[in-house]
C-alpha cells in the first residue's frame, strides 16, 4: 500500500481536482483498488466522490451521522466503518456503480463542528498522540464483504500547514505538489520545500518528493510560457515533465462526480493526467 500526499500551501492548484482524476486513472486504467482520504473540511473531494449518495440522502447532512476522519483521529481501529464505497454514475440513466475507489471522507465545515485537530482537543480536553493517521491505516482490516487490500491510499489537503498537514505527512510515502503558472506559486516554493524538509527531519525521513507538477497550463499566452520557464529554473530536477493543461473538461468531470478517464476517455487533459500518472509511476518505481 503506497501512501501519496497530493500537497501545495496555495489554494486553487488543482489539489482535489488531480487526486480526483489520479484516483481514477490508477483504478481504471492501471485496474489498482485507490483509497482517497479528504482531510480538507472544506470538503469538496468527499461531495464529488460521494456524489451519488449525497443526491441520494437530499444532501450531505447524512455524514453527521457517520464515523469520518475526525472521528478516526480519536479512533483510529474504527477505520473500517469510515470507509465509503464511491459510487460513480457514467451517464445519466446508468445505475451508479462502484468502479475500484473508496474514500475516507471527511464531514463539511458547515455541519462539522470540529474541522481540525486543535477543535477536537479543545473539546476533548486532552491531546491527540502522534501517529493516529498511520494506525488508522495498520487498521484496516479485510473482511468477507468487503476486501479492503489497498494499491494506494491519496490524500487531499487543504492550503495550510497545520498540525492536520503534519500528522497526515507523516503518515506518507511520497509528496507531490501540483504548482499553477503564477507569482503567487513561485514565491511559495520554497516554503514547501521547506515544509517537506520539516516533515523528514522531525517525524518522516522517509518520505519522499515526487516531483512538482504545472497545472493549469494555457500555453498560448506569453505570460504562462514565461512562468513555466522561470519556475522550472527555480525548481532544477523537482520539476515533473508532464504539465497539465488548463481545460474547462476538469471543471465539469468534478460537477458531475466522474473522473475524466471515465468523462472524456480520449480527451487532451485527460490525457495530460495519464502522463502524469505514468510519471508519477516512473518515478516511484526508479526510487
Amino acid at each position: 500500500m503506497k501512501k501519496i500526499a497530493i500537497y501545495s500551501r496555495k489554494g486553487g492548484t488543482t489539489k482535489t481536482t488531480s487526486t480526483f482524476n489520479i484516483a481514477g486513472i490508477l483504478s481504471k486504467s492501471y485496474k489498482k483498488k485507490v483509497l482517497v482520504v479528504d482531510t480538507d473540511s472544506q470538503a469538496n473531494l468527499t461531495e464529488r466522490f460521494l456524489k451519488h449518495d449525497i443526491e441520494e440522502k437530499e444532501g450531505a447532512d447524512w455524514l453527521k451521522n457517520e464515523i469520518t476522519l475526525e472521528d478516526l483521529f480519536l479512533n483510529p481501529e474504527k477505520v473500517n466503518e469510515g470507509i465509503h464505497n464511491s459510487l460513480i454514475q457514467l451517464r445519466e440513466g446508468l445505475p451508479a456503480k462502484k468502479r475500484g475507489i473508496d474514500i475516507i471522507p471527511i464531514k463539511p465545515s458547515e455541519i462539522n463542528p470540529a474541522p481540525t485537530l486543535e477543535d477536537i482537543e479543545e473539546s476533548i480536553g486532552k491531546a491527540i498522540p502522534n501517529g493516529q493517521v498511520m494506525k488508522m491505516l495498520e487498521n484496516i482490516r479485510r473482511t468477507r464483504s468487503h476486501p479492503y487490500d489497498y494499491d494506494y491510499v491519496i490524500f487531499d489537503f487543504s492550503p495550510s500547514y497545520n498540525k492536520v498537514t503534519r500528522e497526515v505527512l507523516t503518515a506518507a510515502d511520497y509528496i507531490m505538489v501540483p504548482c499553477t503558472l503564477d507569482v503567487n506559486s513561485l514565491d511559495g516554493v520554497s516554503q514547501i520545500i521547506d515544509a517537506i524538509n520539516e516533515i523528514k527531519a522531525n517525524q518522516n525521513p522517509d518520505l519522499k518528493l515526487i516531483g512538482f507538477f504545472l497545472a493549469m497550463n494555457n500555453k498560448t499566452t506569453a505570460y504562462d510560457m514565461q512562468m513555466e520557464q522561470m519556475i522550472r529554473e527555480a525548481l532544477g530536477d523537482k520539476c515533473m515533465d508532464t504539465v497539465i493543461r488548463y481545460n474547462t473538461e476538469a471543471k465539469w468531470s468534478l460537477h458531475n462526480g466522474v473522473p475524466l478517464t471515465w468523462y472524456k476517455r480520449n480527451g487532451k487533459l485527460t490525457q495530460d493526467y495519464e502522463e502524469l500518472v505514468a510519471e508519477m509511476l516512473r518515478k516511484m518505481d526508479g526510487e
